[in-house]
């Protein structure tokens, strides 16, 4: 059942989130600070749930006959599938843009493998504070959406700086593949932070969503 959960979601409720996905393009532009880009996916996620609150898409997933883990888990699939394309997508942004903007970017960090194990971390914070948290009170999203939006955008804008501020960090700030054996261990780190916190918060989530009343 989870196959076609993850059906309907991609057909009935993410016209938005596709949206979103295009937002990688941003990394292209020369001397900005490319973590915006990927942060639009987290307001997306943010609204598509909020949407699908005024739809009362979860009322209706509910009365279907499916396990309510499988419903977590379906919009868990679906949510980290998006994270995963963005970063494919900027992955090939990214190149493009070494490829046709000259210099360092000076407003932050470069567009490089480090760039992208952080924005693994970020979209980690996200998934473990904001998945968790719809399911424990699917009609009160205001909480959920500020911590997991506030504090993964905190953090990695504090990674963003990092490099900037402190000079033996810049070494993981190379351009492209520049010093990649300084990147390489980044990304790995964030992709399995990634993967731990969305599995986590998907356990967690299924947990709260066992115990609401709807």
């Amino acid at each position: 059942m989870i196959k076609q959960l993850v059906y309907k979601e991609t057909r009935l409720n993410l016209s938005l989130l596709y949206f979103f996905l295009a937002f990688p393009l941003l990394l292209l532009l020369p001397a900005w600070p490319f973590y915006i880009a990927m942060a639009y996916l987290l307001m997306a996620m943010a609204l598509t749930v909020t949407l699908d609150k005024t739809k009362n898409d979860l009322m209706f997933s509910v009365l279907l006959p499916v396990r309510r883990s499988d419903i977590v888990t379906a919009r868990t699939i679906v949510f980290a599938g998006a994270e995963l394309v963005s970063v494919v997508f900027g992955l090939v942004c990214a190149w493009l843009h070494v490829l046709i903007v000259a210099g360092s970017n000076g407003a932050a960090m470069n567009p490089n493998l480090a760039f992208f194990g952080t924005a693994f971390v970020m979209y980690a914070i996200f998934n473990a504070f904001f998945i968790s948290g719809v399911y424990k009170a699917p009609y009160r999203l205001l909480q959920p959406t500020l911590c997991g939006i506030g504090i993964s955008v905190v953090v990695v804008g504090l990674l963003d700086t990092l490099p900037l501020l402190v000079p033996g960090l810049a070494r993981f700030n190379g351009r492209g593949l520049e010093k990649w054996q300084y990147q390489l261990p980044v990304f790995i780190v964030g992709l399995a932070i990634w993967l731990a916190a969305t599995a986590w918060a998907r356990h967690l989530a299924v947990a709260n969503f066992d115990k609401v009343d709807l």
